[in-house]
């Protein structure tokens, strides 16, 4: 071996084995080695120490063959730090147990040898230049965006080369959806050779969007509100982490939407399957637990393999019959509860049907009220069914006119025929018509509950209930089981320090569940490794640049999502000058859920819709139901037998309209609020839940960012966001503050706050309450609120509600609430501002009470009247009062002449969109907060401003004069 030309790494590898470490090139960095016969090997190396070493751990290649690497393809390993791309040779040496790779580059250096089966090789896909178009556009994109807010940059820095497997080139070719024939890890094993398991909920629609999903390269789920995304996602991944190597990762555009992926599987002890690698906390986090998660995966396996063991002695069956006999059974299980949910399904439609019904015979009801309608006599047809009532309903309006006597003699003698004596029911007769539609509704009624009835005794001798719970106890159980069989032998990964960026790939081996943000699992990755599977959840707020980086690391494709709520929000000034290649690449218009939609035909795209809906009241989602999903959507109040829980002790819906004028106001450049409406939701709102739902489940959201801090500030510690912020989220109670009023510039902010999508997914948020809060004119301007409110009030009369939280200010308006019309009729006219002629008002109004008598107020008194020459005023307050400044009203004690509260009135305009305003503002402050005076309390305009206001205002002045 002393002989081997051990410095030349063209002709040699020498394999040492360090201790407790796999065994390594060291070629470059041992200088020497002495072999003397019978004993072990002295290694010596390049800093001249050297150490003993066993023979069996000490291996030298010298059977090398040269070849150079193709141009497309490209070479990873962890040992060679960056990828290895054409121009490269690659020295070939053949080993005892595998062939080592030397790679040499252009410019002759020799990196490490490293095993052939440790390299990850990626096959550049050399698209065409059309596809190359869409690449350019969407890096042009992100390139453009504000590098603060700009995510995308260096993982776009990364996507040069794009392998050929992945399903982002199987996306910009437009190739093929096929449907997989082979499993994902041998070809040689038909796909879905094991029967599908469920271990989460399921349904019928479910089950659909789960074949499909495991059984194509791209398939969509669309996915309305509360139709149970998230379990049929578990189960997907159930299904493919049982198969031995696979990997599959959860992706979204944040963190949030992944969490409750994460949660559901750590309820059930299966955390140790999971890596989040999202934002630093999540990988942080991650990387701190593996050993706990190793702990709780063998506590998990222990207690497998324990139920396994009981269970082959109670059965008296060997290993391979007991599975046999647990896959039949759950496939028989899921034969059974596939007839039983269609059954569930006709009861949940007739159950809305009855509902629809019966709000439709109430207000025929208060029609007929107004009638006074005998009862025909002798007409047997009033007893039969509903559908011969119906018949005869429509036949009536078609009956033929007077004076076509022998046609309407016809007509009565086939009404006969069909009907019996009709005579008293003449078409003519609009009480008769009346009486027939009365008796309809009722007959229809008592039909539609004994069909309810009937299908829900069947559920229930059935065993519906019973049937759901088994087929997810066996599923898990196999899950389980071929979870410990997975990870059986499984070498446990080296533990890697959190700076040390991407799982290794000893770690994905054990933790075959990636979750992570689109633009994070590319630095999440070791280099040129792709998952077998993504999943993009809420795949509608995913745009086309930040799916790409996620496609490109993966082999098969799982969009989840629904096109009908809120899309991304796009940097228009960042794609303003850019045309798309392709209109369904356009990155302002497009998620890369309706991208994907758009690309592929109807035919051609595997896409499931989920249909059953669990978790909104039904008067609630149904709303959405007719509005957006026309009508496929079916309400399931639970998976058990029964159609209907107990009565909530809150209304479903409500409606809460604010009192009479115009209370939106708009900052340039930051949005609209609306002071009033958050007003109401303290005072009038919240009381009425709080006592039936806890504070932490009431959300309170707003079409705007603006609104929702303004929400905030006024009612403390609420959850309070935005629509577009609560996406993938829910609440018991929802409170949605819509902020628009009727002048012109909330017309102008329509388009946003009356957008389908952004209606859609305020009213789903809510489980059991939705109270919406609108103008006093209802909004007859938009559509969607429009029809929102008048839903509301349709089903339930009594849940409109005016607002009785009425300001002074609100005189300024042209409408306003008729408490207000004494104020007005004795309103000074002493200023050329009206809301200070309210002020001046209202005070001398209050001045004449008791507690206030010696008191009495000036108008516009300078500031400069109000120093005593010692404050220290900088030249900027200096020059400032020396402009004459002055406040609006000093009150004052007329005994003693001593100043006690200075009263500013700010405009909404005129202070809080006039930057030059505010800064003036804030000089008079700081001057004034150097007097005994003190900073001036400011009145808004928009701010609920009463006489008990001032009182309050007063007072306080008072106890800080004492």
């Amino acid at each position: 071996m002393a002989a081997t030309p051990l410095h030349d790494p063209s002709v040699a590898v020498l394999l040492v084995k360090p201790k407790n470490l796999p065994i390594a090139d060291q070629t470059l960095e041992v200088t020497d080695i002495e072999d003397v016969a019978g004993k072990p090997l002295r290694i010596t190396y390049m800093n001249g120490k050297s150490y003993p070493k066993a023979r069996h751990d000490v291996q030298l290649l010298t059977e090398a063959k040269s070849e150079p690497l193709p141009h497309s393809t490209h070479l990873h390993h962890a040992a060679w730090r960056a990828r290895i791309s054409a121009p490269t040779t690659i020295l070939r040496f053949a080993g005892p147990e595998g062939d080592w790779l030397r790679p040499v580059l252009d410019d002759g250096t020799h990196l490490r040898a490293v095993p052939q089966s440790e390299i990850i090789t990626v096959i550049d896909a050399e698209l065409p230049a059309e596809t190359h178009a869409v690449l350019d556009y969407w890096r042009n994109i992100v390139s453009s965006i504000p590098e603060k807010d700009n995510f995308l940059a260096r993982p776009f820095e990364r996507l040069d080369v794009i392998d050929r497997r992945s399903v982002l080139a199987h996306y910009l070719r437009r190739g093929m959806i096929r449907r997989a024939l082979t499993s994902l890890t041998d070809p040689n094993v038909k796909a879905l050779a094991r029967p599908v398991i469920y271990p989460f909920r399921l349904n019928i629609s479910q089950r659909d969007a789960i074949h499909t999903a495991l059984t194509h390269t791209i398939s969509v789920i669309q996915g309305p509100p509360g139709t149970g995304k998230t379990e049929t996602i578990l189960n997907v991944i159930a299904n493919l982490v049982r198969e031995p190597g696979v990997t599959v990762g959860v992706v979204s555009s944040n963190n949030s939407a992944v969490e409750n992926v994460a949660a559901k599987l750590d309820k059930i002890h299966l955390r140790h399957l999971i890596a989040e690698v999202g934002k630093s906390d999540n990988r942080k986090e991650f990387y701190r637990t593996i050993k706990e998660r190793r702990a709780e995966r063998e506590s998990f396996f222990a207690k497998t393999r324990n139920a396994r063991a009981a269970e082959l002695r109670a059965r008296e069956h060997d290993e391979d019959t007991r599975r046999s006999a647990t896959d039949q059974e759950i496939a028989d299980l899921d034969k059974q509860l596939l007839k039983l949910h269609y059954l569930k399904r006709k009861q949940a439609r007739l159950s809305r049907q009855l509902e629809d019904l019966r709000v439709e015979k109430r207000h025929f009801d208060e029609h007929l009220a107004r009638h006074e309608i005998p009862a025909p006599d002798r007409v047997p047809l009033l007893w039969k069914s509903s559908r011969r009532i119906l018949t005869l309903l429509a036949e009536g309006a078609l009956a033929p006119a007077r004076e076509r006597r022998i046609a309407r003699i016809t007509w009565w003698l086939r009404q006969y025929l069909l009907h019996g004596v009709v005579r008293p029911l003449s078409p003519e007769d609009t009480e008769a018509a009346l009486q027939l539609q009365a008796t309809y509704y009722d007959r229809r009624i008592a039909e539609l509950e004994a069909a309810v009835e009937r299908a829900t005794r069947r559920l229930t001798d059935k065993r519906f209930t019973h049937l759901n719970e088994e087929i997810k106890d066996r599923s898990m159980t196999r899950f389980a089981e071929d979870l410990a069989d997975r990870f059986e032998g499984t070498p446990l990964g080296d533990l890697p320090r959190f700076d040390d960026g991407a799982l290794t790939s000893g770690l994905l081996a054990e933790f075959p569940v990636v979750l992570s943000t689109c633009h994070s699992l590319n630095g999440s990755l070791p280099d040129g490794v792709m998952l077998d599977y993504i999943i993009i959840d809420e795949a509608s707020q995913v745009d086309l640049p930040t799916a790409a980086l996620a496609m490109a690391r993966c082999r098969r494709l799982v969009v989840v999502g629904d096109e009908k709520q809120l899309p991304p929000i796009p940097d228009e000034e960042a794609a303003q000058a850019l045309t798309a290649p392709t209109p369904d690449v356009d990155y302002l218009t497009h998620s890369i859920l309706t991208s994907v939609t758009a690309r592929y035909d109807n035919e051609q795209l595997p896409e499931t819709t989920l249909r059953e809906h669990y978790r909104c009241h039904p008067m609630i989602i149904e709303y959405c139901n007719r509005q957006f999903y026309e009508g496929e959507l079916i309400s399931i109040v639970s998976d058990d037998d029964g159609s209907s829980g107990p009565s909530p002790a809150i209304p479903p819906m409500r409606v809460h309209r604010d009192p009479l004028g115009n209370h939106m106001r708009a900052i340039r450049g930051r949005g609209a609020m609306s002071q009033r409406q958050a007003d109401i939701i303290l005072e009038d709102v919240l009381p009425g839940l709080v006592p039936h739902v806890q504070p932490n489940d009431i959300g309170i959201i707003a079409a705007f960012r603006l609104q929702a801090e303004t929400v905030g500030h006024t009612v403390g510690d609420m959850d309070t966001d935005t629509v577009h912020k609560y996406q993938g989220r829910e609440k018991q109670a929802v409170v949605f503050t819509t902020v628009l009023d009727s002048t012109r510039q909330a017309k102008f902010r329509k388009k946003h706050a009356d957008s389908p999508e952004l209606i859609n997914v305020a009213v789903s948020r809510a489980e059991r309450h939705l109270a919406l809060l609108i103008d006093a004119d209802g909004l007859p301007y938009t559509k969607y609120l429009r029809d929102l409110q008048r839903y509301i009030e349709y089903r339930d009369p009594d849940a409109v509600t005016q607002s009785g939280i009425v300001s002074a200010f609100d005189l300024l308006y042209h409408d306003y609430s008729d408490r207000l019309r004494e104020l007005e009729r004795r309103l000074v006219r002493r200023s050329r501002f009206k809301s200070e002629n309210i002020i001046w008002t209202l005070l001398q109004d209050i001045l004449t009470e008791e507690p206030f008598r010696h008191l009495a107020f000036h108008h516009e008194v300078l500031v400069a009247a109000l120093l005593s020459g010692d404050e220290p005023l900088n030249s900027a307050q200096r020059e400032y009062v020396e402009h004459r400044a002055r406040v609006d009203f000093v009150v004052y004690n007329r005994v003693s002449n001593r100043n006690i509260l200075a009263i500013e009135v700010d405009g909404f305009e005129y202070h809080a969109n006039n930057p030059k305003q505010q800064a003036r503002d804030k000089l008079k402050n700081e001057i004034l907060d150097m007097t005994p005076l003190g900073r001036p309390v400011r009145l808004l305009t928009q701010q609920v401003v009463t006489t008990d206001t001032l009182r309050e205002v007063l007072v306080r002045a008072l106890e800080r004069a004492e």
